[in-house]
């Protein structure tokens, strides 16, 4: 049986996959994506959607837990960039960000 502790660690990684995955997404343009990621704004509303709920109650069951538990899991969610970046076909964090800053004008 999931204890708070358990669900909001849950909640808190899935929240920080999605967002991640959702944000590096935007940043690529339709033909570079590697991954599946959705193409109409109700798609991209729903994935935005999803994170800042699951965000939101991991939080909160977090720092009603204790403070330095929710300081952790926001460390963590830092954590979880680079493996995303290889997800989307980089080498790693540092490829992805050398690719965005090369589109910028």
């Amino acid at each position: 049986m999931l204890n708070k502790a358990t669900l909001a660690a849950l909640l808190l990684i899935v929240a920080g996959i999605i967002h991640n995955y959702s944000f590096m997404c935007r940043k690529l343009a339709p033909g570079e994506l590697k991954a599946v990621y959705p193409t109409t704004a109700v798609g991209k509303l729903i994935l935005d959607l999803s994170w800042v709920g699951f965000a939101a109650v991991g939080l909160f069951l977090t720092f009603a837990l204790s403070l330095p538990l929710g300081v952790l899991a926001t460390v963590m969610y830092f954590l979880l960039q680079p493996p995303l970046a290889r997800l989307l076909g980089f080498k790693g964090l540092t490829d992805y960000v050398k690719h965005i800053d090369r589109k910028k004008p």
